[in-house]
C-alpha cells in the first residue's frame, strides 16, 4: 500500500472492433485506472462488476473468448490487490454480474 493507504491498479491494452471497418478503425486503445483506499479501520471492501452478457462469449478471432480473458483480467487484480497488503483479512471482496439481455422483474 501507499503512504495514504491506497492501492492503485492500471491496466492497459488494445480491443479489436467488431465493425471498425465501417470506420476504418480496426483496434481501440483502452486504459483503466483503479484506486481503493483503506479507512481508519484498515478494512478494504472491494467489488468486481463482471460482464456476463452474450457478446463476452465470442472469441473475435482469437483462441479463447472475451470472458476467459475477462476472468484472467480479474485473478490477475484479485491477485494484485492481495500482494499489496501485509494482513489479508483486511480485505473483503466479490463479484457482480452485469448482464444486459437479462430481463428483472
Amino acid at each position: 500500500m501507499a503512504e495514504d493507504r491506497s492501492s492503485r491498479l492500471v491496466e492497459s491494452g488494445t480491443q479489436a472492433l467488431i465493425l471498425g471497418g465501417i470506420v476504418g478503425r480496426s483496434t481501440i486503445s483502452l486504459s483503466a485506472v483503479g484506486v481503493a483506499t483503506a479507512g481508519t479501520d484498515r478494512h478494504l471492501e472491494v467489488v468486481v462488476p463482471v460482464d456476463t452478457t452474450a457478446s463476452m462469449f465470442q472469441r473475435d478471432g482469437r483462441s479463447t473468448t472475451r470472458f476467459t480473458q475477462l476472468r484472467s483480467a480479474a485473478k490477475g487484480f484479485v491477485n494484485t490487490l492481495f500482494d499489496t497488503v501485509t494482513n489479508s483479512r483486511s480485505i473483503a471482496g466479490g463479484c457482480s454480474s452485469l448482464d444486459h439481455d437479462r430481463q428483472y422483474s
